[in-house]
């Protein structure tokens, strides 16, 4: 694993005072060792010195010299940290094994940290020359290498502090600061290039196996050694075990309050323990445990060159399929990096994996396609991807040329006069809306698409084009990705909706699919359980397929669609907002709609209350952002905090104090990750716990999560045995945990108000049976499917399947959340996957109140001082908002876009611009 941090000038002494010479006896860790060829260039070999290296992070050589223009300015960077840690499986098996065995692993962990920081400094370390810093040069670079052994709480934890001094030095010998961007760019990269050198090494020097683990999203990206139990690795996380003894101490839930927690527990790294004592505590464990090093699996053949060809040929078509499968372009350093952490099980040379991706990229044309280079860096497509692009837009040029006929212009305009909505919300569609109902009920091509901001009426646009077209004797039919949003299309526009797999498998069922579908269905009728027919599609001349938030939808799913409309007849409409996120396989498509498309159009924002956060919207989408967050601070709705632990504080406080623990439907968090929101989760379900809308008391535990009667809960996968559809939201009624296993029931798309009716209507029900029971009538049970499931997460019945899919849900993804309106929205602003996009999705979810969370850091100085004015943070104290950067980074992250278009576009604009240059005029 590779984490990065900034450094400033005075925490070089931290790395230095731990070092000790005798530390195996006496205690500490090895001393520091130089590498790198700026620290060769500068005569640095060899032992770290403390002198040396507090020298170097204020700008100054040894002797004291400056070597770059800012020496000793208290504002400068001094450099990056860049922490390679071992798997924990590597650091156990290290800690349990012989002396000569240990040294080995250490050996092993030494390379594959050298070989990373190489690779870094070869490919991605640059300083900038020239006017304006225009130019970037390659940067030979200074690193300080201090391998550590455990972590703050003494578990084992090999890794090693890789001290990225900010001094790149040039083949003259001359010193210049590093651009950071490229480093951080790089972190996924380098830090799967370190596992598969260690896997490599591991594998070489001692034979053992080596896996990677599995979550629920698929296979991880680092490896562990096959053997080691998952009880073993749990036992030797103290730092976890910590959490949980805080968190009980002050009498709260498991995981609930985890994040505030872990604050307490945060220990310095006193001098540490010599390492002969930890190894002989680590052993003792290790056999309490019942660990024998000889129970592992060993091998001692080594591959032959023709076998190691082979292994690589395979991982590399499985790392193009999983990078293909995302993106229709993809960089070189995508799929190296790629391609390295699927060789982690095989065991290749981390350089030899790189450098043979680099070399098939350009010595397989009949596969690989150069897209030129984006950002300074190479780009590349593959056939197979150009092949269904090409098919996807010789369809879209079919229904083009394919004539609609339109719907009566009296029927339209009888359509058009009807008010929307219902007593004091009616409505009239405005004249964006009118002409796009007449575009979508008479344009003349039989595809077509409309692009329009989010919040400005669409949906109630497609209600009024159903009416149009069904009055002329059109079927209107809907899909979309996600569940939620082709349930919104049903029940906000009235247009019969599915996803769009659901759609496919409508479309395209292939014999084995049909096979498997009557044998379940055979099996139902045996138990007595509900059937159901096979649910097949069928399109015409009359259909209109409309695909709802098409952005999202990737080009095989596109192309799959509208090779159905082209062969079975019918027309295709496309419906969305190319400016938000893109799909997540292979986007594109929308966006070449909108372009190739003279298409209809929808500016005016009506879901914002708020004009001026409609502009703050708009200010987004045209990429100025600084704008939208300066509107929200002087609105008191931007906190800025010292840390992201008091700013996620900060967040759940205020969606208490504005009634979130009460009504949580009202108030919704949206987060980049999946980390972060899980954590919101926890935080959020503690605060309704102790506002009395939770009853902690009837509770059961799964997967690390607590659900709670009254808790407002999602299902993340579908499940049509149990009567669940992915996307589906819910409250749960009651929960159980006995010898049969943990089951929750959960009534679905329920609020407060709607569980009142629910209760009365079942009370009105028995009422009823008493009285037919009285007088010797007939009773009948209340009926099945009252909106209510029973979800089994652990079940000993054999014919029950465990639902793996539950998930609290008070907060959720941004992606997860494009195309949902809700009343107050929380955003947790930063984080990696922060982009033109994502923020835009972030700031156009809400139809009352936006309330917008970041860093300090993050938000930078002048943010910083606004947002504080507006609402002072009791927990920014002066000197953190002092180290706040003069620019902000959250504000550049914004402003970039991450839109793609389709790779055939990239190739054409190549080619056009690759003739113009190499055009010759003739005399």
């Amino acid at each position: 694993m590779l984490s990065i941090g900034a450094m400033k000038a005075g925490q070089s002494d931290y790395y230095t005072n731990l070092a000790r010479e005798d530390y195996y006896l006496t205690g500490g860790e090895p001393e520091g060792r130089w590498d790198g060829s700026g620290a060769k260039a500068l005569g640095l070999s060899g032992i770290v010195t403390k002198n040396e290296l507090s020298r170097l992070f204020e700008g100054f050589s040894s002797e004291g010299i400056p070597l770059v223009q800012n020496a000793g300015k208290s504002n400068r960077q001094s450099g990056w940290d860049l922490t390679f840690s071992a798997p924990k499986s590597v650091s156990f098996l290290w800690s349990q094994l012989d002396q000569r065995r240990q040294e080995e692993i250490q050996i092993a962990h030494q390379k594959a940290v050298a070989a990373a920081i190489n690779y870094l400094e070869r490919h991605r370390a640059f300083s900038r020359i020239g006017k304006a810093g225009a130019e970037r040069i390659p940067a030979n670079l200074v690193v300080a290498l201090f391998e550590h052994s455990c972590s703050r709480a003494f578990d084992m934890q090999l890794h090693t502090h890789a001290l990225v001094l900010n001094l790149g030095i040039d083949d003259n010998g001359v010193a210049r600061s590093i651009l950071s961007s490229p480093i951080y760019q790089s972190k996924m990269l380098v830090g799967a290039f370190y596992r598969c050198e260690l896997a490599s090494q591991i594998r070489e020097r001692l034979g053992l196996d080596l896996e990677r683990p599995r979550s629920r999203y698929g296979k991880v990206a680092w490896f562990e050694v096959t053997g080691i139990s998952a009880k073993i690795l749990a036992h030797f996380s103290k730092r976890r075990e910590a959490i949980l003894k805080e968190l009980n101490e002050r009498g709260l839930e498991s995981a609930s309050a985890a994040a505030f927690a872990a604050l307490g527990t945060r220990e310095p790294k006193t001098i540490v323990p010599p390492r002969s004592e930890l190894h002989a505590r680590w052993k003792a464990e290790g056999r309490e445990l019942g660990f024998e090093p000889e129970q592992l699996a060993t091998q001692t053949q080594k591959l032959s060159l023709p076998e190691v060809d082979k292994r690589f040929q395979a991982v590399l078509a499985e790392a193009v399929a999983i990078v293909t499968d995302n993106k229709s372009s993809f960089t070189q350093s995508d799929l190296i990096r790629t391609t390295l952490e699927i060789a982690q099980e095989h065991c290749l040379p981390a350089e030899y994996v790189a450098g043979r991706v680099a070399e098939n990229l350009v010595l397989s044309p009949d596969r690989f396609v150069s897209l030129g280079a984006r950002d300074g860096q190479a780009v590349w497509t593959t056939r197979e991807v150009l092949q269904l692009e090409g098919e996807f837009c010789q369809n879209v040029q079919q229904l083009r040329e394919r004539r609609f006929r339109g719907v009566s212009n009296s029927m339209i305009e009888s359509v058009l006069g009807r008010p929307r909505g219902e007593g004091k919300e009616q409505f009239l569609l405005d004249v964006e809306q009118q002409e796009a109902v007449r575009y979508i009920a008479q344009g003349k091509e039989s595809v077509k698409c409309i692009s329009g901001f989010a919040g400005t009426g669409k949906t109630q646009m497609l209600a009024a084009a159903k009416e149009a077209l069904e009055s002329e004797g059109y079927r209107v039919i809907g899909a979309a990705l996600a569940g939620v949003a082709a349930r919104a299309l049903q029940e906000n526009a009235g247009i019969e909706s599915s996803t769009i797999r659901a759609r496919e498998y409508q479309l395209y069922p292939d014999a084995s699919t049909v096979w498997k579908h009557h044998a379940s269905q055979l099996w139902r009728a045996a138990k007595g359980q509900e059937t159901w027919a096979f649910p097949k599609l069928t399109i015409d001349h009359k259909t209109v397929l409309i695909v709802d938030e098409a952005g999202m939808v990737g080009v095989r799913d596109f192309q799959l669609l509208a090779r159905a409309v082209v062969e079975q007849g019918g027309s295709l409409l496309a419906v969305g907002d190319h400016r938000q996120l893109a799909a997540i396989e292979r986007p594109g498509a929308f966006e070449f709609l909108v372009n190739e498309l003279e298409g209809a159009s929808l500016t005016k924002i009506r879901r914002q209350r708020d004009i001026a956060d409609q502009h703050a919207v708009t200010d987004i989408v045209a990429g100025d952002p600084e704008a939208a967050l300066r509107h929200y601070a002087k609105k008191g709705q931007f906190f800025v905090g010292p840390d992201k632990s008091q700013v996620e504080e900060a967040l759940v406080s205020d969606w208490r104090r504005h009634g979130g623990a009460i009504e949580p439907s009202e108030h919704r968090i949206f987060a980049a990750t999946r980390a972060e929101v899980q954590r919101l989760n926890q935080l959020c379900q503690w605060e309704r716990v102790q506002a009395g809308a939770l009853d902690a008391s009837e509770r059961v535990s799964y997967r690390e999560q607590l659900f709670m009667v009254g808790d407002q809960v999602r299902f993340d996968a579908s499940a049509r045995a149990l009567g669940i559809r992915k996307g589906e939201q819910g409250t749960i009624l009651a929960v159980k945990e006995g010898f049969t296993g943990k089951y929750v029931s959960v009534a679905l798309d329920a609020d407060e108000a709607s569980l009142r009716e629910r209760f009365l209507d079942g009370v009105k029900h028995h009422a009823k049976q008493m009285l037919n029971a009285a007088i010797g009538e007939r009773t009948e049970r209340l009926s099945r499917r009252q909106g209510i499931v029973v979800v089994p997460l652990e079940c000993l019945n054999p014919q029950l399947a465990p639902y793996r899919g539950l998930s609290l849900d008070y907060a959720m993804t941004t992606h997860l959340g494009q195309g949902q309106t809700v009343a107050n929205s929380y955003v947790l602003l930063g984080g990696g996957m922060t982009n033109r996009e994502l923020s835009y999705v972030q700031a156009s979810r809400h139809q009352a109140n936006l309330y917008l969370y970041a860093t300090a850091e993050q938000a930078g100085a002048p943010l910083t001082e606004l947002a504080a004015k507006h609402r002072p943070p009791a927990l920014l104290s002066s000197q953190r908002a002092a180290d706040a950067p003069a620019r902000s980074p959250l504000v550049e992250q914004m402003k970039c876009s991450a839109s793609e278009s389709l790779a055939s576009n990239y190739l054409r604009k190549l080619q056009t611009h690759e003739q113009e240059t190499t055009h010759v005029v003739e005399p």
